[in-house]
């Protein structure tokens, strides 16, 4: 038998928000609340319904995912949502989360918050990689091995792995197959 009551979903201590991995977070995040029916409050699609004056008819029940929710149900999910938020960041008073507030302005204030950091992170990424050429006389295996990592580090946007990056460039790796000396690397974004 299931239950109606949804739940909630704590993501393991590697996925939760840490200030470095926002743009993998904010895509685990919006699966997590689109699959559980409350991305409308992170978005704020679903808006805070009116009071009803009292004398007004006992709305019945409506589903997780409905649109159109009692100011009861719009308050307990909304709270659901947050939670969400809240519970999968791992320090949520460093991270500068609002926790007193709506789901809505919980997400956003991690997006305004931390949402620079990253376009900025991200622009010197490219940067570096923009700038980045093969040494001729170096393995190509481990200049391979180095754009993978790269690759990952701008994926998670991480600033400690972006170090040892600086100067390479990632993406997807295609070789054009030949005399090793003269190979080519295309790297594709």
């Amino acid at each position: 038998m299931l239950s109606n009551t949804p739940s909630l979903t704590i993501l393991t201590a590697e996925q939760k928000f840490n200030g470095e991995n926002l743009l993998s977070w904010t895509t685990n995040m919006t699966q997590l609340l689109g699959l559980k029916g409350l991305s409308g409050y992170v978005n704020g699609r679903i808006p805070l319904p009116p009071q009803l004056g009292t004398g007004a008819p006992i709305l019945a029940p409506t589903p997780i995912y409905s649109t159109d929710p009692s100011i009861d149900e719009w308050h307990f999910r909304d709270q659901l949502a947050r939670g969400h938020i809240t519970l999968n960041c791992s320090d949520v008073a460093a991270l500068g989360v609002k926790t007193t507030e709506t789901a809505k302005e919980a997400w956003d204030s991690l997006q305004m918050e931390w949402g620079r950091s990253t376009d900025m992170r991200r622009s010197y990424a490219q940067e570096s990689l923009n700038k980045a050429l093969y040494a001729e006389g170096t393995s190509i295996q481990d200049h391979i091995k180095l754009l993978r990592t790269c690759k990952a580090a701008v994926n998670n946007l991480s600033t400690s792995t972006m170090s040892h990056c600086e100067t390479q460039r990632m993406g997807k790796v295609y070789i054009k197959r030949g005399n090793p000396k003269k190979a080519i690397i295309k790297v594709v974004m």
